[in-house]
């Protein structure tokens, strides 16, 4: 190899297979009564753009509260997200509607989802992974945190509302 100055006869360039990953966690919480093993609330990550427009109408992950032996609990597990290059990626997080909630409006106007008394949670978490290889070996380390910098905690709340309930009780009144 010649740069047209001096002469380079024993250039070695070494290529590494560049990986690394990220794993979302995040909390669960249910007000108004205790979790039970109904309970499974789901959870996506979506890529998006600098101006926050998703890029795919696939998730890139998924989370639930349910764990590898059925049981569910407050802690959200994330499937990982792979990576092969550094870069920026930009993500929104959050709760997955039930397509058979009903759509509610408060009496503050607030609009919210419904489900067997359960009011979804509306929070949308965004986030930010600078994905870099700091000692340039292709072990892609990932940081996660808010839009601004700032470390993440996600945690999603829902809560729980019995509905009105009438009954009719009917009886016989008999006289000896």
């Amino acid at each position: 190899y010649s740069n047209g100055n001096e002469k380079l006869d024993n250039l070695v360039m070494t290529n590494h297979e560049a990986s690394g990953s990220v794993t979302f966690s995040a909390t669960k919480a249910l007000t108004g009564r205790d979790m039970n093993a109904k309970d499974v609330f789901l959870f996506a990550v979506y890529e998006v753009n600098e101006n926050g427009e998703r890029t795919g109408i696939t998730p890139v992950s998924i989370g639930t509260n349910k764990d590898e032996n059925g049981n569910v609990s407050s802690n959200i597990n994330f499937s990982q997200i792979k990576y092969d290059t550094p870069g920026i990626h930009h993500y929104e997080i959050s709760e997955v509607i039930p397509t058979d909630a009903v759509h509610k409006t408060d009496a503050d106007n607030n609009s919210y989802y419904e489900k067997n008394g359960i009011r979804y949670s509306s929070q949308i978490y965004k986030v930010k992974v600078v994905v870099s290889d700091e000692n340039n070996d292709g072990n892609l380390k990932a940081a996660v945190t808010d839009e601004n910098g700032n470390p993440v905690s996600l945690h999603f709340v829902n809560n729980y509302e019995a509905s009105n309930t009438t009954a009719s009780i009917t009886a016989k009144k008999t006289l000896e």
